[in-house]
């Protein structure tokens, strides 16, 4: 009886330790990715998942290396693992769902989306990316329905009120989208596309100054936002301000984009 009763306590004790270790490894993985020892935190996640095949967080954690180290694949597995183990795990569907859609499977990652929604409706960083993912594959409404659901959980995202508004834009609905950004750049001055897509909305209702305005608001706040001087270029020409239309032309051609200098040739050259 006191034999059975030690090979008990040894047992537990074992358990116990063993238990502990996993988690002290993936503890030491997790100061390892703050510290960006990304080769030191996979040591250390393939340890646990050495000593505890079943522990899904391990193969999560792991997973999360494969793609910081944009191995996207190894990562697919990692975290395919880990919803096997524990299929109600929300963070591996996301994570998955960022993976595919960094090897171009949109589709797939639209579902893993999904299901992390489904299983987290609060999952607030899944609404976005798939709202985000919807707006890319043209599906403004979907995307207008994630985004609202993100404006929900977080009043306060300035960058979800001017993710809304380009959605609003390519629905014609200009009002909102001014709307949207104004909201935007209430929250936050310094929301460079609450100022960019709100001097889009204008134009589309031809308020070129108010445009202009805005545009100048992107270029403060960014001076090496091409595509502001590119769009503040043409407002400018269609105010009758040519020299200094021209001048933004040049300066987005500067910058990097190339259809500024076709431009330049139709509106600057006599």
């Amino acid at each position: 009886m006191k034999k059975s009763l030690l090979l008990l306590c040894f047992v537990s004790f074992a358990i116990s330790l063993y238990s502990q270790t996993v988690r002290e490894l993936i503890a030491k993985g997790s100061e390892q990715v703050q510290a960006e020892d990304f080769s030191g935190a996979m040591v250390s996640f393939t340890e646990a998942i050495t000593l505890d095949s079943a522990y899904a967080p391990a193969y999560f954690f792991r997973g999360m290396i494969h793609a910081k180290q944009k191995n996207y694949q190894d990562a697919l597995v990692d975290y395919s693992i880990a919803l096997l183990l524990n299929p109600n795990y929300d963070s591996p569907y996301y994570y998955r769902g960022v993976a595919k859609l960094s090897l171009g499977n949109d589709t797939g990652a639209l579902a893993d989306y999904s299901k992390a929604i489904d299983l987290n409706p609060k999952f607030e960083e899944a609404f976005i990316e798939r709202g985000n993912l919807k707006y890319r594959m043209a599906d403004y409404r979907g995307a207008m329905l994630d985004y609202n659901q993100v404006i929900t959980l977080n009043p306060q995202s300035a960058a979800s009120y001017s993710k809304r508004a380009f959605v609003k834009i390519q629905l014609e609905d200009y009002k909102g989208a001014i709307a949207d950004c104004t909201k935007a750049v209430k929250i936050n001055p310094k929301e460079e596309n609450g100022f960019f897509y709100r001097a889009a909305a204008k134009t589309q209702l031809q308020d070129y100054r108010g445009a202009l305005l805005d545009y100048n608001k992107v270029i403060n706040i960014n001076p090496k936002n091409a595509h502001a001087y590119l769009s503040r270029g043409l407002i400018k020409h269609l105010l009758d301000q040519k020299e200094s239309g021209c001048l933004d032309l040049s300066k987005a051609g500067e910058l990097g984009i190339e259809k500024a200098y076709p431009m330049i040739k139709q509106y600057c050259r006599k």
